[in-house]
């Protein structure tokens, strides 16, 4: 089995990801931009959306940028291709951090830019502290299939500054789990033959014995076995 992970060049963890699913008997294959991707990208049997930049604002239709906001074009432009394609071919899509939000804005929904302003970090901190990610409350929906799985977990790290807003109340998408405060932190789409899942959390830096990391990567292979 072998997916196909989207990741930046800024990026020095993109090792994690592949090692994480190494750890299931998944290889990968990166792409960092469109010129990556190739036409034989089709032989992978799923796309994970790996963390990195904030999703350019234009994609959500937002009318400012935040002084906090950092984007990367090109990969937002492979990103939307490459879910289309993957969507297209009835193969699973999955999100990491970044990858959760991409997923979020493509189903119509709005990100919050910069979570401190509405949620105090005394309350609840979601960024990495001097390069240590952030551990908070996760609060699964056990009425969806995703929050089934990780409904013996608590605890999940978090190392981001956006978030999913607004959600359109016609979207398939359906929210699987969220922090204390009220911030989204997982969510599923598994209408018809394509299952889309997705969390704002990073499962490959933690001990993969959490169900957090392991049982979320059995679970997405699961989806794939079985599309």
């Amino acid at each position: 089995m072998k997916w196909l992970i989207t990741t930046s060049k800024q990026s020095d963890k993109t090792g994690n990801y592949t090692a994480w699913l190494l750890n299931a008997g998944v290889s990968a294959r990166l792409a960092v931009e469109l010129g990556d991707v190739g036409p034989d990208f089709a032989d992978c049997d799923a796309l994970l959306l790996a963390g990195g930049p904030d999703v350019a604002p234009a994609a959500y239709g937002a009318s400012f940028v935040h002084p906090k906001t950092y984007v990367d074009h090109k990969r937002d432009e492979m990103e939307s291709f490459l879910i289309n394609q993957f969507l297209s071919l009835q193969k699973p899509v999955f999100g990491i951090c970044r990858g959760l939000q991409v997923i979020a804005v493509h189903y119509g929904c709005s990100l919050v830019q910069h979570i401190p302003e509405i949620i105090a970090a005394e309350e609840e901190q979601h960024s990495a502290i001097e390069d240590l990610d952030a551990c908070h409350l996760f609060l699964p929906r056990v009425d969806t299939v995703l929050g089934s799985v990780l409904s013996g977990m608590r605890n999940i790290n978090s190392c981001h500054h956006q978030a999913i807003g607004r959600m359109p109340f016609s979207s398939p998408l359906r929210i699987a789990g969220r922090s204390q405060y009220g911030l989204v932190e997982a969510v599923e789409d598994l209408h018809g033959t394509v299952k889309v899942s997705a969390v704002q959390w990073h499962p490959e830096r933690m001990s993969y014995e959490s169900a957090a990391s392991s049982g979320l990567l059995e679970y997405w292979k699961s989806l794939v076995l079985n599309r």
